[in-house]
């Protein structure tokens, strides 16, 4: 339970500043990659595959792949 609500308020800030216009998109992929973990953490795997797929592909998109967070993400 501890552990849920911990992840339940980082969750949440993560996706206020991914709300935000001004986010690079490899700011919103470090997002998407903090969500992934979170939900790992949580063990919903399938919504943590999600995020990560999604971080990977921003990065990609963008040619980030020597961002660590890409690394982090694989």
């Amino acid at each position: 339970e501890q552990r849920y609500q911990k992840n339940q308020k980082m969750l949440l800030e993560v996706l206020k500043t991914s709300d935000g216009q001004n986010n690079t998109p490899a700011e919103k992929a470090a997002n998407y990659n903090e969500v992934g973990e979170m939900m790992y953490a949580g063990n919903n795997f399938s919504a943590a595959e999600s995020a990560f797929k999604k971080s990977i592909l921003l990065f990609e998109q963008e040619g980030e792949i020597k961002n660590p967070v890409y690394a982090l993400a694989l």
